[in-house]
């Protein structure tokens, strides 16, 4: 199981392989990324690594709107649904029938996912690498320049100016996977999907960070 560990971090985020970005290729990512006030997509997730025992990959669906607003359902092979609004995150463990709220600082919080929500925090807060991709691809390398980051790096791939992969790399050598399909940019999407509504006889939990 992917467990939402990693997509924690996840929320609490071009051409010449192994050279730092000059400033016009980190001004390129941070103008790509701001021009994306929202996207949505199917996704399959895979965690991988030394200590890690191979599974088969999950699936679900993702929606994203910028400022911190998100839905990540997890569809299979286990049911799990994370939502933001901002302000509130709330991670919903079908199975366990159990769901767990942390308030969100956004002005503290240092994640992959500000890479996407905040991208003109890149420069102060990654070094930027370039690397060699397949054939249409252009993969990017940021890795953080604070100590308290829980991960390594992350390499974001683009095609074009669409965002169809993921990797994240964490402090235990294990590799996070995340490819996007059904791709959808800067649309409208309903505010309600940024809103957890509770189930009926369900266990909350109410985190303190």
């Amino acid at each position: 199981m992917a467990s939402y560990k990693y997509l924690f971090l996840f929320v609490l985020l071009l051409f010449v392989s192994g050279s730092q970005a000059t400033s016009g290729g980190v001004d390129e990512l941070v103008e790509n990324l701001e021009g994306l006030s929202s996207f949505s997509a199917d996704f399959s997730q895979r965690l991988s690594g030394a200590e890690t025992v191979a599974g088969e990959p999950s699936q679900g669906r993702m929606i994203f709107k910028r400022p911190g607003k998100f839905r990540w359902i997890y569809e299979a092979p286990y049911e799990q649904e994370i939502v933001s609004d901002g302000e509130t995150l709330w991670v919903f463990d079908r199975d366990l029938e159990q769901v767990t709220i942390h308030p969100i600082d956004r002005e503290s919080v240092r994640s992959p996912l500000t890479i996407f929500d905040n991208p003109a925090s890149i420069p102060a807060l990654y070094e930027v690498e370039l690397l060699a991709g397949k054939a249409g691809e252009r993969p990017v390398k940021l890795i953080p320049k604070y100590s308290d980051a829980g991960f390594k790096y992350v390499v974001l791939i683009f095609s074009g100016q669409k965002p169809v992969a993921m990797e994240i790399f964490d402090n235990f050598e294990q590799q996070n996977s995340l490819s996007f399909h059904n791709i959808k940019m800067n649309f409208n999407p309903d505010e309600a999907q940024f809103n957890f509504i509770l189930p009926a006889g369900i266990d909350v939990i109410h985190a303190t960070e």
